[in-house]
């Protein structure tokens, strides 16, 4: 006796449309199949040249004024979307990201500049009908302050996908929509940008080892286009060398994540990272040892890179068999009976049998061009039609526009 189990999984593949400015947002998210938009409106003193994301100057250390957000359900189901005021941070990877809290290798140092202490919105969450627009309303109140408060507020729904039958199971996948729209508060200040390079130390994280060096941007300024450059040596002789292009948010700190490159790495010795950091045609140098200790553990963040052998030995076979595993689940439930016919025209083919003009011209999803140029891809699911000797069919599901995703935000 067979039975079906329905698994909800909750992949929810944050997509960050850091829409943070942008006159267009509203016609990114429709165009990229999106269940709902956002667009800011833009206030009476939002500063020159800056269209897509709040960026205001007040005159004075203080400031009170209100911020409104048009969302627009694009989709045909009503959408209840949560809103919430995010702050900047700096992630491990160099980047600004917009979240609510902070993380072991991610903060913010002065914690008087976090936006969400002075922004206020004034709902929760908000229902929006099919085709239904709303105005949500935000109200910045602060006194007393110098340089930049940055941060955004987020609009989130859940987008239930498709339920993909794997042999006894069925899946689905809901995926979660997060869109940040960015607020930026800069005041006039007298301080100096001044950063804080402290000692580094060895992450061995699952799938890779990464030196951590800990950064601090003391002072209230967003700070975009800082570039790192450093080497490792072992013994006086480089190893290996490399460059990064960082940003950072008011008064951040971070744990910058920097890639072991060198084959080897052996538990207990010394070895040395040198190097400078550019910002504004200023330099600052650094110089630091560190030892490897193979106590340490951590569930930072970061690219997957394989880990070295420690001492001529290699953990690989405990990363590689949960990722191979993973993977192939992934696969056969998301993509195994998924075909697609591309095409120029809206000219929807309900059903496609092997009678049919186009059948030959079926492709699996995966084997699809990424660079195509075609206009639009119809998605169809293949199964066997027991009608016509058990051939198969293809069965249409929707059409996707190929316009390339944009993500767009303050860096």
């Amino acid at each position: 006796m067979k039975f079906t189990k329905v698994i909800s999984i909750a992949f929810l593949a944050f997509i960050f449309i850091f829409s943070l400015f942008s006159p267009n947002t509203k016609t990114q998210a429709e165009s990229n199949g999106l269940p709902f938009s956002v667009e800011p409106v833009l206030p009476s003193n939002q500063n020159d040249n800056v269209n897509s994301y709040i960026s205001v100057s007040p005159e004075s250390n203080s400031s009170s004024q209100d911020f409104e957000f048009i969302l627009s359900n694009s989709s045909e189901e009503e959408q209840e979307i949560a809103v919430n005021v995010v702050d900047a941070y700096t992630s491990p990877n160099g980047v600004i990201q917009y979240v609510k809290e902070n993380t072991d290798n991610s903060t913010i140092a002065n914690k008087d500049y976090k936006l969400s202490n002075y922004l206020e919105a004034e709902t929760e969450t908000i229902t929006l009908q099919q085709d239904e627009a709303k105005t949500v309303s935000t109200s910045l109140n602060v006194e007393n302050m110098d340089g930049v408060l940055l941060g955004g507020v987020s609009f989130s729904a859940i987008e239930k996908g498709e339920q993909q039958e794997g042999g006894d199971n069925s899946f689905q996948i809901n995926n979660k929509i997060n869109m940040v729209v960015g607020v930026m508060v800069s005041f006039d200040t007298d301080q100096e940008a001044e950063f804080i390079i402290d000692d580094p130390f060895v992450d061995p994280m699952p799938s890779y080892f990464a030196i951590r060096l800990p950064m601090t941007l003391d002072a209230p300024f967003h700070k975009p286009n800082i570039e790192i450059n450093y080497e490792v040596s072992y013994k006086d002789e480089k190893i290996f060398d490399g460059q990064k292009d960082l940003s950072f948010a008011p008064y951040s700190k971070t744990n910058i994540a920097l890639p072991w490159e060198y084959e080897e790495i052996k538990e207990n010795e010394t070895y040395t990272i040198k190097g400078h950091l550019t910002h504004d045609d200023e330099n600052i140098g650094f110089e630091e040892d560190f030892v490897y200790d193979p106590g340490s553990t951590s569930d930072s963040e970061g690219s997957t890179i394989s880990p070295p052998s420690i001492d001529g030995s290699s953990n690989w076979i405990y990363i590689l068999v949960p990722v191979l595993i993973l993977l192939v689940i992934l696969l056969l439930s998301k993509s195994r009976n998924k075909y697609a016919l591309l095409h120029d025209e809206v000219n929807v083919t309900p059903e496609i049998n092997i009678e049919h003009d186009f059948y030959n011209e079926m492709k699996h999803i995966k084997d699809v061009d990424k660079d195509t140029t075609s206009k639009y891809m119809d998605i169809y699911k293949r199964k066997k039609d027991k009608e016509n000797d058990g051939k198969y069919v293809y069965v249409y599901k929707k059409t996707k526009e190929m316009i390339p995703k944009q993500n767009i935000g303050v860096t």
